[in-house]
């Protein structure tokens, strides 16, 4: 993989340049580019993951009674539209039917591939791939770092290391979520690793390509690379300021301007090959997950005020990003090693901050945590010099990484809890999977939850999030919020009698002629749950008796911890529809 190989060549190989390692006396730990490097926190790094890692899946298997479940429903709609662009060659989550479903075309593709080639279950995919690019990630950041050095008696270089692999960057939570955000990790770090060595002089025996394909292929795994991209093409002008070359002189500006010429095509080409794809499938500019989580809420706070709030919602990314932006005002026009690294991280963080997302079992900002931890350990060891650090029995460096603990509170959590995250979603969408499979397959059902409803059952799905239906997407951007009135045409329209829905997703906007068949209830405290509660409706009288019916002969097949509720009195609602009573005179 292009991720292996990257690791490969920002793991030491390669010259330092001379001229910049003079420019801070006597550091306190060896340069990342010297020769024979400690590979010491490799090996504790790639151990304390692994181990976490297969804890957190024992676990998980334990609440799925041992079905590989992830924690979200997401992973789901990459499983089925790698099974369906196998199968049948479609892009979409239903034999025939093309569907923008896919935030990360190069993710579902890869999944595809392994969907059929590998000799394990495809439900091994996400777990097996994210495993990898985890490894990857890992191996990138340690072998470019020289500050932790776990050893006979430097015990908390031991434990900074763990910490940051297993809390701060939370990978194995991140792996079992199943998506495409480790991967993206790898792609990205390696991309802005070899720039960076590349331009202090290092690394001059690899392709100076490399990074250039590695920021297209992150682009296609996660749009927010532009931002990435457009941190690198920044660090780069910056590098033709007198003083922030990597020996102090400017770099020539011809060279630099074409750098980020290039790093801006390494992202755009391929932003403009997904726009053009899509729109000539009659679809949006964007996915519809992108397009959809695009649309500001009716009751958004202005820009401004919504990037602090998403700035300050992870403590670890505000307190690093803000590390970083003050020691370059304090290193300004000085040739420090962490400038570029941090200059990236900084742009990044700010247009990320300003036009996308954060949070969600602390996935969307996952790319920007890794490059925030590369920089601040190419920072470290320049702040400890001025200080005069000498090596010190209890290593500073390692507790000043330990002191971001605090910060992964949300993190910490989430990995404790990811047996519970996973029990939510086998009890409830891997379950409505189950059941519409069994009762309804090759009917048409509406559902706010696509992943394993979509991966089971076959037949037509109407996604009321719009993620998988791009004609309900386009009634969410226009109206905000569909009525129950459309929600109505368009249920008779498409011959759906069953809808399968947390309370919230419809809410309000339900239709007066729908009926509450029934609801699983779990009566614990959830994680990646919406709500405790899972609603099942039918949308005519006639559908109600054989929903309830499929309700009360599935319910013995549910694992335990789940209460289900058959609403008695929708039987009387129905009669009432049915037969309505003549209008008083």
């Amino acid at each position: 993989m292009t991720t292996a190989t990257a690791a490969t060549a920002a793991s030491g190989c390669g010259t330092a340049s001379a001229g910049h390692g003079a420019a801070v006396a006597a550091p306190p730990e060896p340069s990342v580019g010297e020769e024979g490097r400690d590979r010491s926190a490799l090996l504790v790094g790639l151990t304390a993951y692994v181990a976490v890692l297969g804890l957190v899946v024992v676990l998980a298997l334990r609440q799925s009674e041992g079905h590989l479940i992830y924690v979200l429903d997401d992973p789901a709609i990459h499983q089925s539209m790698a099974s369906h662009l196998v199968e049948d060659g479609t892009w979409g989550v239903e034999p025939g039917r093309f569907e923008s479903a896919s935030s990360s075309p190069l993710w579902t593709t890869v999944l595809a591939g392994f969907i059929a080639l590998a000799p394990v279950g495809d439900d091994a995919g996400p777990l097996v791939l994210n495993a990898v690019a985890a490894l990857v990630v890992v191996a990138i950041l340690l072998q470019n770092q020289a500050v932790l050095r776990p050893a006979r008696g430097r015990h908390a270089d031991t434990l900074a290391v763990v910490a940051v692999v297993t809390v701060v960057l939370f990978l194995p939570g991140l792996t079992l979520v199943g998506m495409e955000h480790v991967l993206h990790m790898a792609l990205v770090l390696g991309a802005v690793v070899l720039v960076h060595r590349q331009g202090e002089g290092e690394l001059v025996h690899w392709p100076r390509w490399l990074p250039y394909l590695l920021l297209v292929l992150a682009t296609l795994t996660r749009l927010e690379t532009a931002f990435v991209a457009a941190g690198i093409a920044v660090a780069a002008l910056a590098r033709s300021i007198d003083g922030w070359g990597p020996d102090g002189p400017a770099a020539p500006w011809r060279r630099q301007s074409r750098q980020a010429a290039l790093v801006g095509l390494a992202a755009s080409v391929p932003l403009t090959a997904v726009v053009v794809w899509t729109r000539l499938m009659g679809q949006g500019l964007l996915p519809n997950s992108v397009a959809a989580k695009s649309q500001p809420e009716p009751t958004a706070p202005p820009l401004y005020r919504a990037a602090i709030e998403r700035f300050t919602a992870d403590p670890l990314v505000a307190v690093v990003t803000v590390v970083l932006a003050m020691a370059l005002v304090l290193a300004w026009r000085q040739p420090r090693r962490f400038v570029f690294p941090a200059v990236v991280t900084v742009v990044a963080v700010a247009l990320h901050m300003a036009l996308a997302r954060i949070g969600w079992y602390e996935r969307y900002q996952a790319y920007l945590v890794v490059l925030a931890v590369y920089a601040a350990l190419q920072l470290i060891p320049e702040a400890l010099a001025l200080v005069r650090a000498r090596r010190p029995r209890a290593s500073l460096a390692a507790i000043v990484v330990l002191a971001l603990l605090p910060f992964c509170g949300t993190k910490l959590f989430l990995t404790v809890d990811s047996g519970l995250a996973v029990s939510d979603t086998y009890r409830q969408r891997y379950q409505a999977g189950r059941f519409l499979a069994e009762y309804y397959d090759g009917e048409a059902v509406a559902t706010g939850e696509l992943g394993y409803v979509s991966l089971l059952h076959d037949g037509p799905i109407t996604d009321v999030l719009g993620l998988g239906d791009h004609e309900v997407l386009r009634e969410r951007l226009a109206t905000g919020r569909p009525d129950a009135a459309y929600w109505e045409r368009l249920m008779a329209e498409r011959g759906i009698e069953v809808v399968a829905v947390y309370p919230s997703t419809i809410g309000d906007e339900t239709p007066e002629g729908w009926l509450l068949a029934g609801w699983w209830s779990l009566p614990r405290r959830t994680v990646t749950a919406f709500q405790p509660e899972f609603q099942f409706w039918a949308t005519t009288p006639e559908a109600l008796v054989e929903l309830q019916d499929h309700l009360r002969r599935f319910t013995p097949e549910l694992p335990g911890g789940i209460e289900v509720e058959i609403n008695e009195e929708a039987a009387v609602e129905a009669a009432q529809l049915g037969n309505p009573e003549p209008p008083a005179p």
